[in-house]
């Protein structure tokens, strides 16, 4: 019987979403751009997973590629869901702390 370990995606999303909120917190990310931020992150460590040969197994650049976009939406609407019920950001509004911070 084989037993496979937790799939890469699953696994990264959340620490990724950790990743962007800390880059955000420390001032180096402003908050409108934490889903790209979250986006290049994805494809940047699916890229570096694959360049080492580990991590996310892929056979082929865009296979990886592929793998780090969708790493990167699914943590940018992990970060997204977040937000929302946390109370920090209505359903279709502005984040309520950049808005805030603009006062």
């Amino acid at each position: 019987m084989v037993i496979m370990g937790p799939d890469p995606i699953v696994v990264t999303t959340p620490l990724i979403t950790g990743f962007v909120e800390t880059l955000k917190r420390a001032g180096v990310v402003p908050p409108r751009y934490a889903a790209l931020t979250s986006l290049a992150v994805g494809v940047a460590a699916s890229m570096i997973a694959y360049l080492a040969g580990g991590g996310f197994i892929s056979q082929e650049l865009y296979e990886a590629i592929v793998r780090g976009v969708a790493v990167g939406l699914a943590a940018s609407g992990l970060y997204s869901v977040a937000n929302v019920a946390s109370g920090r950001t209505k359903v279709g509004g502005p984040d309520l702390t950049e808005t805030e911070s603009r006062r």
